[in-house]
């Protein structure tokens, strides 16, 4: 008797340790495997009852394999509920350039053919060559465009908002689908000495799927060296 309550406290333990690792419907798995844990612990207990040893070494293998099973199920289940929180995390970058701002927002926006470094970030750079040009249509609703190496167009993204010379958002997906496109939003903030200050947020990683935390780390990285070197360059620094 005292074997029997020992697999059913197993089973009730393991049901519910997994459900609170879980915290999602697949605690349902949970409770599965504590009914299977009851009922072993129910045959557990009519084995032990004429071979002791057998009960015994019943009692472990199951233990073994509702542990494991147990284990994977939460693993699983933590990935799904750690993956929303870093894919809402919003990608900020805030640098300061040494132009007024009508003519930072120019630059970033209607001028940025001009600087955008085509020879290293482009479409046309997966087959080795740059592109020869890039076209943005400077409205909401305007289409950013890369000419290829050899004339194919390649859609960056949309414009979203346009609300010169202080914002501008656009979905963005460079490479990839227009269902896979991340929200970028660049604020441009007048300072003294005819500096101005430019935000860029980037957000809807869940756009990418399982993607969505390298792409974060690649893009983090990119805005930095493109604001840093070719746009700075561009507004006089």
């Amino acid at each position: 008797m005292s074997i029997a309550l020992g697999g059913r406290q197993l089973g009730l333990g393991l049901a519910a340790g997994v459900a609170v690792l879980l915290k999602s419907p697949a605690a349902y798995i949970a409770a599965f495997v504590g009914g299977v844990g009851r009922d072993v612990g129910d045959l557990i207990a009519h084995v032990g009852k004429s071979e002791p040893t057998i009960g015994v070494m019943v009692g472990i293998v199951v233990f073994l394999i509702a542990g494991v099973l147990g284990i994977r199920a939460a693993n699983k289940a933590r990935n799904v509920s750690i993956w929303r929180p870093i894919c809402s995390i919003r990608l900020l970058k805030q640098l300061k350039f040494p132009a007024a701002k009508i003519k930072a927002f120019r630059v970033f926006v209607n001028e940025m053919g001009t600087w955008w470094p085509l020879h290293k970030r482009s479409v046309s750079m997966i087959s080795g060559k740059p592109a020869k040009s890039l076209r943005i249509e400077p409205k909401q609703g305007g289409k950013i465009v890369e000419i290829g190496h050899d004339d194919t167009e390649h859609l960056w993204g949309t414009i979203r908002s346009f609300d010169p010379p202080d914002s501008i958002s656009m979905h963005f997906h460079i490479g990839l689908p227009a269902e896979n496109a991340s929200l970028v939003e660049v604020r441009f903030t007048a300072l003294e000495n005819e500096r101005t200050r430019v935000e860029l947020t980037q957000s809807n990683w869940e756009a990418f799927g399982e993607m969505a935390e390298k792409m974060r780390g690649g893009y983090g990285s990119g805005w930095v060296i493109i604001f840093e070197q070719p746009f700075k360059s561009a507004c006089g620094g």
